[in-house]
């Protein structure tokens, strides 16, 4: 057959969904209506409750559900309209005869296509009565419905219906029974079996029981008749039992089309409706619970691999099968799984698990954060069973009891706690008797063929859109950063839990007393904080928004609020502030921070931040406007969406300063002086007035927008901050030109310095056009002496520098006795005579100020000798050591030395200088940027890329000769010598004064 489209199979037809309100149910759902609207109709099967309508419930449950957040971004407001308009919402049970239909609702599914039968009991060994209704009985009566309807029916059962194995398991079914057992019969006898263990007064096991032991006796029989039976099929628990079960007695319905799909172990999404979209503890959550709460030893095979798949993966099969059930090319079964394309190894799930909390331990600690990290640091162990009885929960347990019954002999009443250790090891050991037979007892390997050959037929629209693709998963990836998190934010209780309010009110008024007179010292005294305007700052609810590059922005902006800001409140990163113990104790308790989750997505970050608006009337997002280099940051596009949604006027503040005070790395601040500018407040309504009529995206992003420009403009009237000014060497080309555009874009005035007039003059326009920045060119050849002190001289008559770059560079190959002596002079005063006359031009004035910074362009070769490139090296390394002589003298003056060290760059440089070029490297605009982040952060050296960095640590490590040998076999390939080890000399310039000048 050739290829169809599952996706327009389904247009227009009508579908009744059970379970529509579990795990899958709701993905399943979400995912229809995102890739198929035009559907024609989705009857949904859902049980009532007393005095409850069913669509009331249906509604409720799923469009407060996270699954339906794709959904909600496209339609908005509109979608409670759309998806009422496409499901009907259907009374009945499944374990009911005829599904507990009435009539009418028995009417209205006349003309359904297909039924996709996703209801089921879960739980691996329930009480037997409860599982046989969902997963058998409910089986029996779906599809005996169907087969009254006429439709066909997709039956969604588990892989591991196989049953006990060991190894490759074939798509073969329906699940069969015991030889000479039939279905029916059986379903029967169970049901005969529940109503004699619930009626039977008389049954011997409950003599002289009553109310709850009675009801408990009752329960526990069950539990074991349904291990009896599960033994009996072959079957590793009565979920499986009643699952096969149910699958037999499907095959027996007469005039039948069905399907039955077989998805292995599933578990958080992976990549719809978000990443980690989890919810219920069932599957590996218990697992993994236990093992980040501190469970060290477990009866695991390492080699056996754990069939896990995503629940969107699930979701794309169950929508493509039920298409090809429609169209007539479903194969009876199929399974769906991992195990046979990209098997996930228990021992590699075990490490994962054992990395995570070593990474994230405290926020798994019920007492101390120390007795957590005791608990969390040992590797998780996997032992056969016999051993993990021997030294693990079980012998703990008996441990513990033979301890009690000794002091109880002694007439002492064992510790309280003792009772909830022993509730804790019950528990452990029967999660490992309940996953046993998955991690240690039998080896899974389900065959996925004809789930891929369906793949295979679907047309690439289709494949593309569906996305079933389990073979690209990357456990190392998913497993702990969406898996784990998945479960860590929607399933596992108490984690990340903020620490209770203390009871010692009087002492928290102390400290927050203490705290503010810190504050009023630290922004009045210490750094002499200025505030302009702060009159502007209105009544009533307030959207803070400022730009945000040091840990001293919040305090200084909550000065620059005045009394308004005693109730300012700041959206804060849970994982940085709140994520050690000592942390989270003192920000939960003494600030006015509130945790937000930044994985965790904007419905949840809006939510908390109305929460916080309502209590403090002031609030600030911070994490909206970061930037790492001190100047104005694009806002994004999360900040728009707070100030639309959260309905409150936005007043812009700029801040200055306080990067270059506290940038990052940096532990305490230093003294200096630092602006807030208070802006003219922004109405809510004329916010709401700009958002009219746009998409939700498109609407926060011009609000966030509008925002920022309101900011850049107090930058740019803040008249009485002295303008910002930079001294750029070598800016016509290259690193030096790339250097240039970047301190442009960050508002810094320009001195360019270059030998090419008209690339200079095509740098001033491009700096006017694109950042409004004033740019003044100085054509100037710096070999010649003295050139670089005058240039230096007429920049200072400008105006204080704030920076200092000495970009420009000349480059000269060949042996060191047979190069030509002026071009060495040359290179000698371009690379390290210019450096040494700008220090003595520049650096005084930035003393005295005690604010400035200086950068040098070096090379990687300045940390090694370079055979055939002596004298470039040497110049290089003169201004490595020139930057570290600086660095020592001007400790504690505010002045800092940064070196970058680049390798080879994809500029003109090696052309001029004569060298071959074939393009390789890094470019100079990713050179210029790495450079200007370690500077404004006053890193000392700065090497970028990674295999720059590789080299560097290996010339600074390893003997002298191995870089030399290295560079040697670089050069002679590169043709930079040669026959007999001399440097060919034809394109090396014959004076100083045609000595290429370059970045």
């Amino acid at each position: 057959m050739g290829k169809f489209s599952a996706i327009e199979t389904l247009a227009g037809r009508r579908l009744l969904v059970t379970g529509s309100t579990g795990f899958l149910g709701k993905v399943f759902l979400a995912l229809l209506f995102d890739r198929q609207p035009r559907v024609g109709r989705v009857f949904v099967l859902v049980r009532g409750r007393r005095g409850e309508p069913v669509d009331r419930r249906f509604f409720d449950t799923i469009l407060g559900s996270p699954v339906f957040q794709p959904l909600r971004e496209i339609h908005g407001e509109g979608l409670e309209g759309f998806l009422r308009e496409r499901i009907t919402p259907v009374e009945g049970n499944v374990a009911l005869p005829g599904c507990g239909l009435s009539p009418e609702s028995r009417a209205a599914l006349a003309g359904v296509d297909a039924i996709v039968h996703n209801a089921g009991l879960v739980a691996l060994n329930p009480p037997l009565d409860e599982s046989l209704a969902a997963n058998a009985r409910g089986a029996l009566n779906i599809a005996t419905l169907a087969a009254e309807l006429g439709a066909r029916l997709l039956h969604v059962s588990t892989a591991y219906v196989a049953g006990r194995r060991w190894g490759r398991v074939p798509e073969e079914g329906p699940a069969r029974g015991p030889e000479g057992v039939d279905p029916l019969r059986e379903l029967a006898d169970c049901e005969r079996l529940v109503r004699e263990l619930r009626e039977d007064e008389a049954a011997g096991f409950l003599r002289g029981a009553k109310g709850t032991r009675r009801k408990w006796l009752i329960e526990e029989q069950l539990l074991a008749e349904g291990r009896r039976l599960a033994h009996r099929w072959n079957r590793p628990n009565v979920y499986c039992f009643t699952k096969a079960l149910g699958e037999a007695l499907i095959a027996g319905v007469p005039g039948l089309r069905y399907a039955i799909l077989r998805p292995s172990i599933v578990e958080s999404a992976w990549r719809f409706p978000f990443p980690g979209w989890n919810e219920g503890m069932t599957t590996s959550a218990p697992i993994v619970y236990a093992m980040l709460r501190g469970h060290n030893v477990w009866p695991i095979r390492p080699s056996t691999p754990l069939d896990v798949i995503p629940v969107d993966l699930v979701a794309s099969a169950t929508f493509a099968t039920t298409a090809a059930l429609v169209a007539d090319r479903a194969e009876p079964v199929y399974q769906v799984g991992t195990s046979d394309t990209n098997p996930f190894r228990l021992g590699l799930c075990v490490s994962l698990v054992g990395r995570y909390r070593r990474r994230h331990f405290q926020d798994f600690a019920d007492g101390s954060a120390f007795a957590q990290w005791v608990r969390t640091r040992p590797a998780i162990l996997t032992v056969p069973h016999g051993v993990y009885r021997t030294i693990s929960a079980p012998a703990h347990r008996r441990v513990l009891a033979t301890a009690a019954r000794l002091l109880q002999r002694a007439g002492v009443k064992p510790p309280r706690r003792w009772t909830k250790i022993e509730r804790e090891l019950g528990q452990i050991d029967h999660i490992v008797g309940t996953f046993r037979p998955f991690m240690h007892d039998h080896r899974w390997v389900f065959d996925t063929g004809r789930l891929r050959a369906l793949w295979a037929s679907l047309t690439d629209d289709d494949a593309e859109r569906l996305r079933y693709d389990p073979h690209a998963i990357d456990w190392k990836s998913y497993w702990p950063d969406v898996h784990i998190e998945g479960l860590r934010r929607w399933v596992f209780p108490g984690f990340s839990r903020p620490a209770p309010p203390s009871r010692r009110g009087s002492l928290n008024r102390f400290i927050r007393s203490l705290l503010s007179r810190f504050q009023d010292f630290l922004y009045g005294s210490y750094l002499s904080c200025r505030i302009r305007y702060p009159s502007r700052v209105p009544a009533g609810r307030v959207l803070v928004a400022a730009n945000h590059a040091s840990h001293l922005d919040m305090g200084l902006v909550k000065r620059a609020l005045g009394p308004a800001g005693r109730s300012l409140a700041s959206l804060a990163a849970q994982d940085y502030f709140f994520r050690p113990g000592w942390r989270r104790f003192f920000f939960s308790r003494f600030t006015n921070l509130v945790a937000i989750d930044r994985r965790a997505g904007l419905k949840d970050t809006l939510r908390r931040a109305a929460k916080a608006l309502e209590a403090s009337s002031v609030l600030i997002f911070p994490e909206g406007t970061r930037s790492r280099t001190g100047g104005v940051s694009s806002f994004k596009r999360s900040f728009g969406y707070l100030a639309l949604k959260l309905g409150a006027d936005v007043l812009p503040v700029y801040v200055d300063g306080t990067f270059a005070l506290h940038p990052k790395g940096r532990v305490l601040p230093r003294r200096g002086r630092a602006t807030a500018v208070v802006g003219r407040p922004i109405a809510a309504a004329e916010l709401a007035r700009i958002a009219e009529g746009l998409p939700l995206k498109e609407a926060c992003r011009v609000i966030a927008q509008r925002v920022e420009d309101e900011v850049r403009a107090l930058e740019r009237s803040d008249g009485e901050r002295a303008r910002r000014r930079a001294f750029v060497t070598g800016a016509s080309s290259g690193i030096g030109r790339a250097l240039a555009l970047g301190l442009a874009r960050r508002g810094y005035e320009l001195v360019a310095v270059g030998r090419d007039r008209d690339a200079l003059e095509s740098l001033v326009d491009e700096c006017r056009r694109r950042f409004e920045t004033e740019v003044r060119a100085e054509v100037l050849d710096l070999s010649l002496s003295g050139a670089a002190a005058a240039a230096a001289a007429r920049a200072a008559e400008l105006g204080p520098l704030d920076v200092l770059v000495h970009a420009a560079g000349v480059g000269l190959h060949g042996g060191a006795a047979e190069v030509d002596p002026k071009a060495e002079a040359a290179l000698w005063q371009v690379n390290a005579g210019a450096a040494a006359e700008l220090v003595r031009g520049a650096l005084p004035a930035m003393r005295e100020r005690g604010e400035g910074r200086v950068l040098f362009v070096s090379s990687v070769y300045a940390f090694c000798g370079v055979p055939f490139q002596a004298a470039y090296a040497a110049s290089k390394t003169y201004l490595w050591s020139l930057a570290q002589s600086l660095s020592a003298e001007l400790r504690g003056t505010g002045l800092s030395v940064t070196t970058v060290a680049p390798g080879v760059t994809r500029t003109q440089f090696r052309r001029r200088a004569g060298m071959p070029d074939n393009g390789s490297g890094m470019s100079a605009e990713e050179v210029a940027e790495a450079a200007l982040e370690g500077l404004f952060a006053r890193q000392a050296l700065v090497v970028p890329g990674i295999r720059n960095r590789a080299f560097v640590w290996l010339a600074r490590r390893a003997p002298d000769f191995v870089a030399a040998a290295i560079l040697r076999r670089v050069n002679r390939a590169r043709g930079l010598v040669g026959p007999h080890g001399v440097g060919t000399q034809d394109s090396v310039p014959a004076t100083a004064g045609s000595a290429a000048i370059s970045s």
